[in-house]
């Protein structure tokens, strides 16, 4: 931890504290404890892509989404391919499930 100092806007002098990992160990060390606090939005960011053959990793928050497209945030997916295959899937899944029960 590097302290540096500020004034706040009462003119008050206030340490602040910078993080300067000593390697590549100690950065992921701090990333994985970033996820985990509670009081940071990172943990319920962090999403898993739900298509089988991926299961990447990402931040829903760095999706890119257009404002004139219909519906909610998409969060499940890590790009529009893969919702547009794991959507195809369960469209799939759904005729197999019918199929067998009738």
């Amino acid at each position: 931890m590097t302290p540096t100092f500020e004034f706040d806007r009462s003119g008050a002098l206030r340490p602040k504290y910078r993080y300067l990992p000593d390697d590549l160990r100690a950065a992921l060390a701090y990333g994985v404890l970033l996820l985990r606090d509670t009081e940071r939005p990172f943990g319920k960011d962090l999403k898993q892509c739900r298509l089988p053959r991926c299961g990447r990793f990402f931040l829903a928050s760095d999706q890119v989404t257009d404002p004139s497209l219909p519906g909610r945030r998409r969060h499940r997916y890590c790009s529009p391919e893969h919702m547009a295959a794991g959507q195809n899937t369960s469209a799939e899944r759904t005729r197999r499930w019918r199929t067998r029960h009738k």
